[in-house]
Formats: C-alpha cells, sequence, structure tokens
C-alpha cells in the first residue's frame, strides 16, 4: 500500500504522521463524532492514542491510515486546504487480495459534502487498479443509516450483518453491517463515478437514482432531499427528472435543488 498521497478534485488523502496531531485534535474532539464509533476518543491524549494506534498498525503492516484534507473551502474564513478528519485501509490480507476501508471520521462541518464520497472512491480505486484486490470491505454501525448510505454510494453491495459482533470502547455491543465491492464490479461503477474526478457527466445515469447520487457529490446532500427507495423505483427509466428539497436547517444551503437529466448532461440549480 502506498505512502504517499492519494488525491483527487476534492480531497488529498496524505499518510498519517503525528505531525498531523494538532490539526486534527482542532476539528475531532466533538463527542458526537465518536458517538457511534469502536473507539472512545474524548480528550487530546485519547486522540493521541488513537493515532499511535493507527501507527503502530501500519508498522504491522496490517493498515495504512491517513490524513483527510479538503481541497475546497465552503466555509467563511476556512483555508482551501484544510485537513477535516481521518481514515484508512486496515486488515489488509495481501495473499487473500482483500483490504478494508473504514476507521473514517470527518469533521461536522464537512459532512454532507462530496468529502467522505469522494475519499473512498479515491481508496477503492488504488486498491483495485494499483493493488491488485479482488475485494474491498466496508462495515459499520447498524445505527448509522448516514454511514450505510456512504457506501452505497459509491456502489458497495450489503452482505448482511453480524449481530453482538464487538463491543465498543463505550460498552456498547455493536450489531455491525458488512459491504464489499469485488474487482470485477468495480469498472462499471468507476464509469458511473468518474464525476468525482473531472466534471463530465456520465451519461448512462438518467433515472431517479442516479440523480440523487449525482446530486449528493456535486451539491451534498440536505437531510430533506428525496431519497425513498421506493419512490427510486417507481421513477426509474425516467428521461428528464427535476428535484427539490425543501426546509434544510443547514444556514449555507439552498432552500432549493433542481436536478435535471438529458440526454447527455445533468444540470444542477439551486435557489
Amino acid at each position: 500500500m502506498p505512502r504517499t498521497p492519494l488525491g483527487g478534485a476534492h480531497v488529498r488523502l496524505e499518510p498519517l504522521t503525528l505531525d498531523h496531531l494538532d490539526a486534527l485534535a482542532a476539528v475531532g474532539l466533538e463527542h458526537d463524532l465518536w458517538r457511534l464509533a469502536l473507539s472512545d476518543v474524548r480528550t487530546r491524549a485519547d486522540l493521541e492514542g488513537y493515532l499511535r494506534t493507527d501507527l503502530e498498525d501500519q508498522e504491522a503492516y496490517t493498515a495504512l491510515p491517513f490524513a483527510t484534507v479538503s481541497l475546497e473551502s465552503h466555509q467563511a474564513g476556512a483555508a482551501n486546504e484544510t485537513v477535516v478528519g481521518s481514515t484508512r485501509f486496515g486488515n489488509m490480507a495481501p495473499d487473500h487480495r482483500r483490504v478494508e476501508i473504514g476507521w473514517t471520521w470527518i469533521t461536522p462541518g464537512w459532512q454532507r459534502t462530496a468529502i467522505n464520497t469522494a475519499a473512498k472512491l479515491l481508496m477503492v480505486r488504488h486498491a483495485f487498479e494499483e493493488r491488485g484486490c479482488q475485494r474491498v470491505e466496508l462495515k459499520t454501525d447498524a445505527r448509522s443509516r448516514r454511514s450505510r448510505n456512504a457506501m452505497l454510494r459509491i456502489g458497495a453491495t450489503e452482505e448482511g450483518t453480524l449481530r453482538k459482533h464487538v463491543v465498543t470502547d463505550s460498552g456498547h455491543v455493536r450489531d455491525t453491517v458488512y459491504f464489499s465491492v469485488l474487482d470485477d464490479e468495480w469498472p462499471a461503477r468507476e464509469a458511473e463515478r468518474h464525476v468525482l474526478e473531472d466534471d463530465n457527466v456520465p451519461t448512462s445515469r438518467t433515472d431517479l437514482y442516479g440523480a440523487i447520487q449525482y446530486a449528493d457529490i456535486a451539491v451534498s446532500l440536505w437531510p430533506e432531499f428525496p431519497s425513498n427507495r421506493g419512490l427510486r423505483n417507481r421513477l426509474r427509466g425516467w428521461y428528464s427528472i427535476e428535484l427539490r428539497a425543501w426546509g434544510t436547517n443547514a444556514p449555507s444551503a439552498p432552500s432549493m435543488v433542481i436536478v435535471r437529466i438529458g440526454p447527455s448532461s445533468v444540470e444542477i440549480t439551486t435557489s
């Protein structure tokens, strides 16, 4: 696995070092970030211990942790390059050509942006195209609908739930949902999602499901954005679609998002 950065249009993943501690501590000590995590991080010392464990696993060649750096600003006064969280390759099993992506957290100010999806796609792409993996695994707490949706957005398949799988640092007995992407599935997934690297719109995504995925990447998925699976299925196959979202609580969010999908382009407008 690489010890050099992975980069795209929205995000850069820098191999983690203790030099990242100050920047990560500045954005990573909000309790809600760790509420559903295996680790219970509350203080700078807790976070330093968490990072040291990551680095020990790296030295043992079982993990490769990254600091997640946003390359764009959507907050007044924020720098163009901002450390916003961490993620890693873990449970690396080269003999089986398998790796897991996880241990991911993003500071609240950059949640519901393209950052998490873009970072995961960079990692999946590297695992398949540069390292010859045949399976990429992801898993999450069954209670975390946001994380589960994020895994579906990159094209992962939900495989099932391991009940009473692990005990977290807080004492919670966690059910864990597993997802995966396979090497023979990836070319089609990649073709549909190359919009993250350049602004070309995949022409094959002409149904409502595609519109929601694209809008999520391009303008963020506001809490009230329509995402009901039954609705998506009923409207599947439409050629041109208009979606709207009202009533978001995010102060900088548009009151309405309109997504129109035509024969060769997607147009997104906000108001």
